[in-house]
């Protein structure tokens, strides 16, 4: 708990204070730990719940970077205390940069009266830089790819993406 004023009346102290985004190196694991309430009750047994966690370079993009489920990816520390990791083969794919995630929950089918509910309960972004140990700070648009854990066919499909260089292309300037 912090010993910060709550300036959000009605709402816990909790969700009143936004953390500030970790910032790890690329080819490095990020491990994100927070706490998860529905309903501004505790979420200490998902047992009626999925969930999972997704990744994007940002909110409105159309891909998935990363996908983890409970288990697999998600992890239950303790009572509502949860973290997610991202092993660091995976980042050693990402470029630098801010990326975004949020925790998804729905509820298993049956569980939820009048009707099953999905929502969205935890949000926040961490940073990916660049370091003298980064495996790939020459990334382009013909190497990132991303991977996502399809658990129906129990395996991870890879697709390729686009996106910009992590080098500055050097302009000539015309002489004058």
């Amino acid at each position: 708990m912090s010993d910060l004023p709550n300036y959000l009346p009605g709402i816990p102290p909790e969700y009143g204070v936004k953390q500030p985004s970790i910032e790890v190196a690329q080819g490095t694991d990020v491990i994100q730990e927070f706490t998860l309430y529905i309903d501004d009750t505790p979420l200490i047994n998902p047992s009626d719940w999925i969930l999972e966690v997704f990744v994007k370079k940002n909110n409105v993009a159309n891909n998935i970077l990363w996908k983890g489920e409970l288990n697999s990816g998600l992890f239950q520390k303790h009572n509502n205390l949860y973290y997610f990791r991202i092993p660091h083969d995976i980042t050693a794919l990402f470029l630098p940069g801010t990326y975004y995630f949020v925790v998804r929950a729905t509820q298993k089918p049956g569980k939820g009266l009048p009707h099953d509910r999905m929502l969205s309960i935890y949000e926040n972004s961490f940073a990916i830089d660049l370091n003298p140990a980064s495996p790939n700070p020459k990334l382009n648009n013909f190497m990132v790819q991303a991977q996502v854990y399809d658990p129906i066919a129990g395996r991870y499909i890879i697709t390729t993406e686009s996106t910009e260089p992590t080098e500055p292309q050097i302009v000539s300037l015309p002489n004058v």
